[in-house]
């Protein structure tokens, strides 16, 4: 765990206290334990950036 928060540029007991900031500005605990969610949610952004490319380049070709 030390060399994944290191990764980030945080110590250990950095990484609890941005914790616990969140756990009392939130009243939640800052986890989120849907596995895929970030990958579903980056699959949209990227599934809505290509459609707009996309239509980008016809009003391109097209005028």
């Amino acid at each position: 765990a030390t060399q994944i928060l290191a990764n980030y540029g945080l110590l250990p007991t950095q990484a609890i206290k941005l914790f616990f900031n969140q756990l009392v500005a939130t009243h939640k605990i800052p986890l989120s334990f849907d596995c895929h969610a970030a990958e579903k949610q980056l699959t949209a952004k990227l599934l809505n950036a290509i459609s707009e490319l996309g239509y980008l380049s016809f009003l391109f070709l097209h005028h």
